[in-house]
C-alpha cells in the first residue's frame, strides 16, 4: 500500500519543480526515492534520481546533484546490463528451442523413413508370396493338364 504512493510523490516532486518550489520538489523526490528503493522499483528510482538531480541543480547544490547523477548512471547501467543479459538469455533459449525442434523434426523424419521402409519391405514380401502362389498354381495347373491329357490318350 505504501509502495503505491511512490509514483504519487514523484508526481508531486515534478509538479513542485515546475512551479519552481525546489525545496518541496526535493522533499517529495526523496520520499519517492526511499519508497522506490524499499520496493525495489527501479523505474521510479531512476525517475527520482533524475528529478532530484534537476532540483539540486536549481538550488545550486552541486554536490547533491552530482551524487544523484552518479546514482542515476550506476542504476541505469545496471538496468542496461540486466536487459542485455536478458536479451542474451532470450537468444540462447531461442537457439536451444530451435535446435530441439530441428532434432525432433529429424527424429520424426527418421521414424517416417523407417516406417516407410518397413511398409515397402512388407509390400515386397506380400508381392513375392502372391507371385510364388501364382507360379505354383500355374505349375500345378500345367501338371494337371498334362496328367489329364496323358490319361485321355491312354484311354
Amino acid at each position: 500500500e505504501i509502495y503505491s504512493v511512490g509514483p504519487i510523490y514523484l508526481g508531486l516532486c515534478a509538479a513542485y519543480y515546475k512551479s519552481k518550489n525546489y525545496q518541496k520538489a526535493i522533499l517529495y523526490g526523496q520520499k519517492a526515492l526511499k519508497i522506490a528503493q524499499d520496493s525495489k522499483n527501479i523505474m521510479i528510482q531512476l525517475r527520482s534520481f533524475e528529478q532530484l538531480l534537476r532540483s539540486y541543480k536549481e538550488i545550486q547544490d552541486f554536490k547533491q546533484a552530482f551524487l544523484m547523477q552518479e546514482m542515476y548512471w550506476k542504476l541505469n547501467d545496471s538496468l542496461r546490463n540486466i536487459n542485455q543479459k536478458k536479451a542474451v538469455l532470450k537468444q540462447e533459449l531461442k537457439y536451444d528451442f530451435e535446435k530441439k525442434q530441428d532434432l525432433d523434426r529429424y527424429k520424426n523424419e527418421e521414424k517416417i523413413r523407417i516406417i516407410s521402409q518397413n511398409a515397402e519391405k512388407a509390400n515386397f514380401k506380400k508381392n513375392v508370396e502372391i507371385l510364388a502362389l501364382i507360379i505354383l498354381l500355374m505349375v500345378m495347373g500345367g501338371a494337371l493338364f498334362f496328367v489329364y491329357k496323358y490319361q485321355k490318350q491312354k484311354t
